[in-house]
């Protein structure tokens, strides 16, 4: 089998602790023809002497340096001194699987497909202990196709985790589409995984553990909810509907697109807003409540998701435009298994109402 290169980007902001490890878990691959493209992006700590150890042992690891731009720019910066046909992210703090670039490339060799999603372990702590896996339901091993942009519904019905590393993609269709990352926001990953599912020809799943993700990190964005995470998914909501929903190239896949808007704002509210410190919570409540009403216009004109999302999706948009407190409390209602919380969620509903 034709090894054709591989670009690892690997970004790093204070990352001492544990891009050695990282960079170790690169060294192993089974796989011989990639290139480690490692971007210091204004460290404060040991982080450059680490990397720049690594190295010096390795040609294949290639390190930058910058003033800090932020994990999107740094990315960026990473494809743009790629040399690669294929592109894989790798976070400072989590490791690959020896046989991780092997088992996705070689999904590409066997099938045309524009990206390889490898399965995700969780653990606790950088290693290889396995506590858990992240969302991956789609068929494994068999190609997606993307016939009227179907990936959208598909990943709605059955989650696959919305994150950019641990998939192998074709540097060309990354290229052609303009696909890059958008810069001085969080939640990036959110943005790039619905403009990967929307221009992709096909994406295939495999079944093999590529990835251990370090899930316990303090550090991590996921452990540390503040303004600016509200504010990052109501730019890509507003994003999503400029760009995409309301271009007329795109109307024939309104439906698609309106669902993913429908699917983000609910997650804007279950998973970041009753995240937020109550001061941010305050701060947050205008701004969700003009995204959200600008979104009323986005319609959905069939069900193309299973019963239990178009029930879900259909209910959130009669009260979409409620107080961002209130839709919280309705979610949590409506999608709890207690009868007592069931109770709550109707009686809730006629007080809203009527």
């Amino acid at each position: 089998m034709k090894e054709l290169l591989i670009s690892i980007i690997i970004p790093c902001y204070n990352g001492e602790k544990h891009i050695a490890k990282t960079l170790n878990s690169v060294l192993e691959q089974t796989y011989s023809n990639w290139e480690c493209i490692v971007i210091n992006d204004g460290s404060t700590d040991n982080s450059e002497a680490v990397i720049k150890n690594s190295s010096l042992t390795n040609p294949k690891i290639k390190y930058f340096k910058q003033n800090n731009k932020g994990l999107s720019e740094t990315r960026n910066v990473g494809m743009d001194h790629s040399k690669g046909e294929f592109i894989f992210f790798l976070d400072a703090d989590d490791l690959l699987s020896k046989t991780a670039l092997f088992d996705l490339y070689k999904l590409t060799q066997e099938q045309e497909v524009d990206v390889v999603y490898g399965k995700i372990a969780i653990t606790s702590g950088q290693n290889t202990t396995v506590t858990g896996y992240l969302q991956h339901s789609p068929p494994n091993n068999k190609v997606l196709f993307n016939k009227n942009k179907s990936l959208i519904p598909t990943v709605l019905n059955e989650p696959l985790i919305c994150v950019a590393w641990n998939r192998l993609y074709k540097k060309r269709f990354l290229i052609e589409n303009a696909i890059r990352f958008q810069k001085n926001i969080l939640h990036e990953d959110e943005l790039w995984h619905f403009e990967v599912l929307f221009h992709a020809n096909s994406i295939i799943l495999s079944d093999k553990v590529t990835h251990f993700y370090n899930f316990s990190n303090p550090d991590s964005i996921t452990n540390n909810f503040k303004l600016k995470n509200i504010e990052s998914y109501l730019f890509i909501l507003d994003f999503i509907y400029e760009k995409y929903y309301r271009d007329e190239r795109y109307s024939d896949y309104r439906d698609r697109i309106a669902a993913y808007l429908i699917y983000l704002q609910i997650i804007t509210i279950q998973h970041t807003y009753k995240k937020l410190p109550n001061a941010d919570k305050q701060k947050s409540k205008s701004n969700i409540i003009t995204v959200f009403n600008k979104l009323k216009n986005v319609k959905r004109s069939k069900p193309i998701l299973n019963k239990k999302e178009e029930a879900l999706q259909n209910r959130f948009q009669k009260f979409s435009h409620k107080n961002p407190d209130t839709i919280a409390k309705i979610l949590k209602y409506h999608q709890s298994k207690s009868i007592r919380k069931k109770l709550a969620f109707y009686i809730l509903l006629l007080k809203e109402f009527f």
